[in-house]
């Protein structure tokens, strides 16, 4: 058994429901890191399957381990939420309960916010294939680099490679404390809120290493299309867009940029509206999307080619990127 440092100087947060067949891994991941003083808390949302009973034992044998136990499923936000309200540690991290770490993750983001001061550090992805195991690296866009929240943010916005991850992320607690919570019941949580944490950070580290190991499940929330999916998915790309026209951190040409890379956004939405199976709801949702759109001065591309609207929206990324990095 290893002993808990008191207090751990990371906290590792971990919402979890009925994910039995991934738990070892996890496990293992965690067992192998060469940073030990770190706590884990898992937040068993009320599962259905052997999740908590394997949680529990692995708590047994671990004492860094810790679990919570609640008696009704409320969903990931909830989850994360009860999670937050535990952090007592110097930093804190999330991870989800069927993803897996390089061994050196906690070393090296711990050892970044050390060598930096940095509120935040980054780390990059390596995305697993459920299936096959197959794993596709993308190139860390900042590298091992420190920079502004305002880069951050403007880069996020536009930029998939950057992602709005929660997981992706050390976090200062004394930085990071009396954070807005996840909003219950909506999927795409992530999008609505990390803007408004990223914000408070004053620099931020990039680690330099992909130690994330990020599992693509084929039938998870993002993979899977659905009225609730696509109206969650439109509601915070709206909040994000009003995030945007608020904060200080933007100037208007930085505003007017990024309003235009919504509009693409908005627009694969509302390709995706396509999928759905006929009926009155896919009519509802697909009005809302094209509605969001022309909230933001597109419009559906009626009798166009798909491939020459994809087309230009990847030029319009491309010219946004070119002058917008020349007013950060």
């Amino acid at each position: 058994m290893n002993p808990t440092p008191t207090p751990p100087v990371i906290q590792i947060l971990i919402p979890t429901y009925n994910v039995e067949r991934y738990l070892h891994e996890l496990f293992e991941s965690l067992s192998a890191q060469t940073y030990e003083h770190w706590q884990a808390i898992f937040v068993n949302d009320a599962s259905t399957d052997s999740s908590g009973e394997i949680l529990d034992k692995w708590a047994n044998q671990d004492a860094r381990i810790r679990v919570i136990h609640l008696t009704q499923n409320r969903g990931v936000s909830h989850a994360r939420n009860v999670a937050l309200g535990e952090v007592t540690a110097p930093f804190f991290c999330f991870v989800d309960s069927d993803d897996r770490l390089h061994p050196q993750h906690l070393e090296l983001m711990l050892q970044r916010a050390e060598e930096t001061g940095a509120d935040l550090v980054q780390t990059g992805i390596v995305f697993f294939d459920d299936l096959t195991d197959k794993t596709k690296t993308p190139p860390m866009v900042f590298g091992r680099s420190t920079f502004s929240s305002k880069r951050l943010l403007t880069q996020m916005c536009f930029d998939r490679r950057v992602g709005s991850f929660l997981w992706q992320f050390l976090y200062r607690s004394a930085t990071f404390c009396n954070l807005p919570t996840f909003p219950i019941g909506h999927n795409y949580e992530d999008i609505r809120v990390i803007p408004t944490w990223i914000e408070r950070a004053s620099l931020i580290a990039s680690t330099g290493f992909s130690t994330y190991y990020y599992r693509q499940v084929h039938n998870s929330i993002i993979h899977t299309k659905s009225i609730k999916n696509i109206q969650d998915h439109l509601e915070a790309i709206r909040v994000r867009s009003q995030y945007i026209a608020t904060s200080p951190l933007f100037s208007g040409f930085a505003r007017f940029l990024l309003r235009s890379v919504h509009r693409g956004i908005c627009y694969q939405i509302l390709q995706s509206t396509l999928a759905l199976p006929d009926g009155p709801e896919k009519a509802i949702v697909k009005q809302e999307a094209e509605q969001t759109l022309r909230s933001f001065g597109g419009f559906p591309h009626y009798g166009i080619p798909e491939k020459w609207v994809i087309k230009w929206h990847i030029v319009q990324r491309a010219i946004t990127e070119l002058l917008l990095f020349g007013s950060v």
